[in-house]
């Protein structure tokens, strides 16, 4: 994209986004967002915004501060942007329901990216940390691209592995004196890994439309998957439809 331009654009369709909570539902995503604006080094994408600081050759290096959307799973309504949906989150009977927890709420990070250009694609290296107190943890996370073309089909496949720090999936996933429920369903939950794959197919139709393909997953580490609020063991959303950029 040329620097110094805002881009936007919105895509409509179908898809789901996944929701792991006991009382939860998968919900529809019909309408997605991008929002995008860089710089020679600043730049603002969608609920981050970065420096980038260093650059050598196909090395560089961003500081970017982000706001995190765990919260996302024990909200009525979601943000809008361009990985969720303006859906309201379903309600269940199960005991340890979500509705009977005390609030959980949005975080900011700050961080540092690294990232290495190859052949094949990107390498990435990340670490964050919680800026906002609201749980004051860290995350960390190394992801692998690898960008092809097929006929007129942009294509783009991502394989991850992220750390999450025992404060924040215990903030999320625990169960204490701060949640409606008896001593005995009370939980702690400690730091884990949670591995990723995500899939992006675009192809442009004019200067303007386009078609879009997306599916991701993440795997919840054990102490996150045995959590009583917690009935699933992945994190899933997919989606299908037109793109037009303004």
């Amino acid at each position: 994209m040329p620097a110094g331009e805002w881009q936007i654009g919105l895509a409509t369709g179908y898809g789901e986004l996944s929701n792991p909570l006991r009382g939860g539902s998968e919900q529809p995503v019909v309408l997605i967002g991008d929002i995008a604006w860089y710089g020679e080094q600043f730049y603002v994408d969608n609920l981050e915004a970065g420096y980038e600081f260093i650059q050598h050759d196909d090395l560089f290096y961003q500081g970017f501060v982000t706001v995190n959307r765990e919260a996302r799973y024990f909200d009525d309504w979601r943000f809008f942007d361009v990985q969720n949906s303006l859906s309201p989150l379903g309600s269940g009977n199960d005991s340890t329901n979500v509705r009977q927890l005390a609030d959980r709420h949005y975080a900011v990070h700050a961080g540092l990216r690294s990232s290495l250009l190859t052949s094949f694609g990107q390498i990435s290296a990340m670490a964050q940390t919680d800026i906002s107190q609201t749980h004051s943890g860290q995350l960390a996370s190394i992801q692998v691209q690898f960008l092809h073309s097929i006929y007129k089909w942009q294509l783009n496949s991502a394989l991850s592995l992220t750390w999450y720090s025992s404060e924040f999936n215990n903030y999320y996933y625990g169960i204490s004196d701060r949640d409606a429920v008896s001593a005995s369903e009370q939980y702690r939950v400690g730091a884990g890994l949670r591995p990723g794959i995500e899939f992006t197919a675009a192809r442009a139709l004019s200067s303007n439309w386009g078609l879009l393909l997306l599916m991701r997953y993440e795997h919840l580490p054990a102490g996150v998957r045995h959590s009583p609020v917690v009935t699933d063991n992945s994190l899933t959303s997919v989606f299908g439809g037109l793109t037009y950029q303004f």
